[in-house]
């Protein structure tokens, strides 16, 4: 498991990640009228996933059948068992993204 580097003194930014040994685009924008953090994925100027709300223990990437996404899993997981929604403020503080690999499935 892998944890994603986030940005927790930003509300919209987009940043490489490296999964699956390919380098991915993600973008993390807090839309304000929902109150929630959405998520999209791109590589090689592929959109895999757009504007997906972040759900605490809900993959990022389900119901995705792009043959370039990647292998595994992205999900929220808090450090706190107090922690039940993803705030403006705490994503990257208590709450953090993660990659599991299909091999730790």
């Amino acid at each position: 498991m892998i944890e994603i580097p986030l940005r927790a003194d930003l509300l919209n930014y987009q940043q490489e990640i490296v999964l699956d040994k390919r380098v991915f685009l993600m973008s993390m924008f807090w839309n304000q009228r929902a109150q929630m953090w959405e998520f999209s994925l791109a590589t090689e100027g592929v959109e895999i996933v757009t504007s997906r709300f972040v759900i605490l223990k809900i993959n990022l990437l389900e119901f995705v059948y792009n043959e370039k996404r990647p292998s595994g899993y992205i999900v929220p997981l808090s450090t706190s068992k107090k922690i039940k929604k993803i705030t403006q403020d705490n994503l990257g503080a208590d709450v953090g993204i993660f990659y599991i690999d299909k091999d730790e499935l």
